[in-house]
């Protein structure tokens, strides 16, 4: 069963399944030949397997009681394969429905709008509705959560000349869609990051799990004492420029402190306008109060990503932030637009003092 965002899936899943065992698949075998027609050039030659594999996916949880997800990938070829079936609707609909759509699923469909639509009052909706199941243009906004994979060519081709308006604009994240570029531009990039938000994250994740599950936190410590913000702008300036040459990217950072973080700004190129912001904040009353998170959103507002991380080096730091951040930025009504984490640094015990 494939999860789309419709209290009406079940009979979605059957309507695709139908489609897709009365075109592509005979006796629940693959037309492969078909394939091309569904994907961008670059995708079927260089990466036939994953189409492949994909239209047999949609085959199979079309009609299985499990659930699941569907990657950009299946997105792809099932769109274009909705947008090929089009084609045969607009020249004969009443054939159309005929191949595709038999007495029992018509009425199902009938039984399904019936039940949604049993006031009076809403009789005259029933018509527009029951429409929508033999209507593939309808298709798009119901089974798809956006269509940002219909400009990812446009937006590399833009990109590869210097302009992301476009991607700017639509808030369409570019790196999601690595895996399905051409492989020339997926081998410039050996970090499989294009946007420098997206770099800057990773630095994050790692910083983070190196805490978590390895030793970093210990070298926030001078025996008893945490090291001072200097000493903190230094250790990761090291690890920065470690992970860059490493992964052989090209970026470049200023760093500074203030009274209560240790900030870093980052350009990917020297004459790039935009900026990413890290920002690692000491937990302290006195600035962890109302209004902390206006200034958090206001400085963000001035980086096209700005990442906060809260160093906690004692039980009190921890629980304050983390009441903060549940009370003020990721509460039930409100989600605030804020990519913040919490450091932890306190010291572990070890398994010989337990």
């Amino acid at each position: 069963m494939i999860a789309f965002n419709t209290k009406n899936y079940k009979i979605y899943n059957q309507i695709i399944n139908t489609f897709l065992s009365k075109t592509i698949f005979i006796n629940d075998i693959l037309n492969e030949k078909l394939l091309k027609i569904f994907f961008p050039e670059h995708l079927y030659y260089e990466q036939y397997d994953r189409c492949k594999n994909a239209f047999l996916d949609l085959y199979k949880w079309s009609k299985d009681n499990k659930f699941y997800g569907l990657e950009e990938i299946h997105n792809i070829g099932l769109y274009y394969f909705l947008a090929w079936l089009e084609e045969f609707e607009f020249m004969d609909k009443e054939e159309f429905i005929e191949e595709f759509f038999n007495k029992k699923l018509q009425a199902k469909i009938d039984k399904i709008v019936d039940i949604e639509y049993e006031n009076e009052m809403q009789e005259f909706y029933k018509d527009f509705i029951k429409e929508e199941f033999y209507d593939i243009n309808a298709y798009y906004d119901i089974l798809f959560e956006d269509l940002d994979f219909t400009f990812l060519d446009e937006l590399q081709n833009m990109r590869e000349v210097g302009i992301t308006e476009l991607e700017d604009r639509l808030r369409i994240d570019i790196d999601y869609f690595f895996d399905l570029l051409p492989m020339d531009i997926q081998n410039k990039y050996p970090t499989k990051h294009i946007t420098l938000d997206r770099e800057i994250l990773e630095v994050v994740n790692i910083l983070r799990k190196k805490v978590q599950y390895g030793s970093l936190n210990k070298l926030f410590w001078n025996k008893e004492q945490r090291i001072n913000k200097e000493e903190i702008r230094y250790l990761i300036d090291n690890i920065l420029a470690t992970h860059f040459y490493n992964m052989e990217v090209e970026i470049t950072w200023v760093s500074n402190c203030t009274d209560n973080s240790v900030y870093f700004e980052f350009n990917k190129r020297r004459d790039d306008k935009s900026k990413v912001l890290l920002k690692l904040y000491d937990v302290k009353a006195k600035y962890i109060k109302k209004g902390f998170k206006d200034v958090l959103i206001n400085e963000s507002h001035n980086y096209s990503s700005a990442f906060y991380l809260f160093l906690c080096f004692t039980d009190y730091e921890y629980n304050l932030i983390k009441k903060y951040i549940r009370n003020n930025i990721y509460t039930k009504e409100y989600v605030s637009y804020l990519n913040v984490y919490i450091m932890d640094l306190r010291k572990r015990k070890t398994a010989s003092n337990l």
